[in-house]
């Protein structure tokens, strides 16, 4: 799940929308166009946000996710993994009902 939230096509413009002194061509790097493929996810982002200015310590996982959440698109996803659990949780919900 760590690196889903990283997936979307504008994850420098979305996702890091929560620290705006993020570069927002991160995800034009070849390490960070995949992010399946991405691996220490958290570790990465914890380096990209220490370039911005925003941790010193250590990344507080919990208060990230919860500052990312409201920017990530699910729908634009790059993230062929969360792209099949996103369909497959969907398509159980609408089974559900």
């Amino acid at each position: 799940m760590k690196s889903w939230r990283r997936g979307t096509s504008a994850i420098g413009r979305r996702c890091f929308g929560a620290y705006p002194r993020v570069s927002p061509t991160v995800t034009k790097q070849a390490r960070y166009r995949d992010p399946d493929a991405i691996s220490g996810t958290w570790e990465a982002f914890e380096r990209i946000l220490k370039r911005g200015g925003y941790v010193t310590t250590g990344l507080r996982k919990v208060e990230a996710a919860r500052a990312v959440a409201v920017h990530v698109d699910l729908a634009r996803s790059r993230s062929r993994s969360f792209a099949l659990f996103r369909d497959a949780t969907a398509e159980a919900v609408g089974q559900a009902q």
